[in-house]
């Protein structure tokens, strides 16, 4: 089966960080309900993001906990992976039994975009007097 590749950057509508259990270990996943910009020109010809779409992330795996403790609702973030469409019955009562397709895609990435950012401290860098850093340049790299 081939990949389909997703790169967006958008905003966070809601999020919720979970251990589930698969084959046996606990695993990490963060679930993100996410807004994809479409930029296109309207009517007037200004630029427009109107036409974005609602998407489904998962983000697995040791990194989906540090981006979970940094995300809020309304961040801007940029998601990097592979999608795919699925379906599901709807229990809507205007349309019970419909068949319901929606975008889901398995982040390989997730990065956060500077929109909104106040400020950003950085750890200080592992290994041998932080590799060379003097102690108030720590911040820089």
């Amino acid at each position: 089966m081939a990949l389909s590749i997703f790169s967006h950057e958008g905003n966070v509508g809601s999020f919720e960080y979970k251990t589930v259990p698969v084959k046996g270990e606990d695993k990490s996943v963060l679930n993100i309900s996410f807004r994809a910009d479409v930029k296109a020109r309207d009517e007037s010809g200004e630029w427009s993001k109107d036409n974005g779409f609602w998407v489904d992330v998962e983000f697995w795996g040791k990194r989906s906990k540090a981006v979970a403790e940094l995300l809020k609702v309304g961040a801007r973030i940029v998601v990097i992976g592979e999608q795919r469409m699925e379906s599901f019955q709807s229990n809507d009562p205007a349309t019970p039994g419909q068949e319901i397709y929606r975008l889901k895609v398995r982040a390989d990435s997730i990065s956060f975009a500077p929109m909104g950012i106040e400020s950003i401290q950085y750890k200080p860098k592992a290994g041998p007097a932080n590799q060379g850093y003097p102690a108030e340049d720590q911040s820089q790299g």
